[in-house]
């Protein structure tokens, strides 16, 4: 006797998955910007499912989780541009 496929897929833990316009609301990116760092940088882990392109929770939670923090906006600029109006530093 063969057992039920459809029992196996009860038990399993899905993790929570948006796509990629779920996403870019939750990180507050662009869909273009998820669709470049998809295509070059890869800074944020994906699914493909077909043509579909999803991304789970907990990916996204580390992404956030692993960008820089800072007390002062003092401390986000560069060392040779500090005082500069219009100067970022970019990661």
């Amino acid at each position: 006797m063969t057992s039920d496929p459809t029992s196996k897929i009860a038990e399993f833990n899905f993790a929570k998955r948006f796509t990629p316009k779920e996403a870019s609301k939750i990180i507050q990116k662009s869909i273009a910007w998820l669709q470049a760092d998809r295509c070059g940088n890869g800074l944020i882990p994906f699914l493909k499912h077909g043509s579909r392109v999803f991304y789970l929770e907990e990916d996204l939670r580390s992404h956030l989780e692993s960008l820089p923090k800072f007390r002062t906006t003092s401390e986000f600029l560069p060392k040779n541009n500090k005082g500069k109006e219009g100067s970022h530093a970019s990661k």
